[in-house]
């Protein structure tokens, strides 16, 4: 039978897996920056400065998510 396991305890094996899937939209983002400029739209600098913005917010938090995650696990 398979023990079961505290949040804790599982968090800490599939920590990786939850921050990869945490780090989708900054590919995401990060792919369509290329896909815009090849588009060429009349508002080029607007959509790259909105999405540029977007993209440093979310990596911000996924840093701040990432040490609360380690902080919790080594106590």
């Amino acid at each position: 039978m398979e023990e079961k396991l505290t949040f804790k305890e599982a968090l800490r094996r599939n920590r990786q897996a939850f921050l990869a899937v945490l780090l989708l939209p900054v590919f995401g983002m990060a792919i369509s920056i290329p896909l815009i400029i090849m588009r060429a739209p009349r508002n080029l600098a607007v959509s790259l400065s909105l999405i540029s913005i977007l993209l440093v917010q979310y990596v911000v938090f996924f840093l701040y998510i990432k040490r609360r995650i380690d902080s919790f696990l080594s106590s």
